[in-house]
């Protein structure tokens, strides 16, 4: 589950409105909002003993760092999808998935800012 407010930088246990609302909503949830770096998600996740089944990921047009694509590997998700405003590190970052045994196994662009030339990718990374 991808949020989308770009104010909030909070884990959901810092606020207990938002809280309850994902545990009623998405139980086994566990959402990051932008403004926290993928790498310290995966590691705080990781030292919690979190093991998540799907980790979206919606890294900024830099892409993500080896760092952090290594901890999101390390939590061994079954899939991961990625959300891409450059195709360019998505195509990057995938072979980089690649050596941790995860395969691009579906992909769509998506036009969500008409008669510009951005365009947002989405990926489905599967491991193998």
């Amino acid at each position: 589950i991808r949020f989308e407010h770009q104010q909030i930088a909070r884990r959901r246990d810092k606020e207990p409105a938002l809280r309850a609302a994902c545990d009623i909503l998405m139980p086994n949830c566990y959402p990051y909002w932008s403004g926290v770096s993928i790498y310290s998600a995966a590691e705080s996740f990781a030292q919690e003993g979190v093991r998540p089944e799907v980790i979206i990921v919606d890294p900024p047009r830099k892409g993500m760092e080896r760092a952090a694509i290594a901890a999101v590997c390390g939590m061994s998700p079954e899939r991961v999808v990625y959300v891409s405003c450059n195709p360019a590190t998505l195509a990057r970052d995938v072979a980089v998935f690649n050596g941790h045994g995860y395969t691009l196994t579906d992909a769509t662009a998506v036009d969500m800012f008409p008669r510009t030339v951005h365009v947002e990718t989405v990926g489905l990374l599967s491991r193998a």
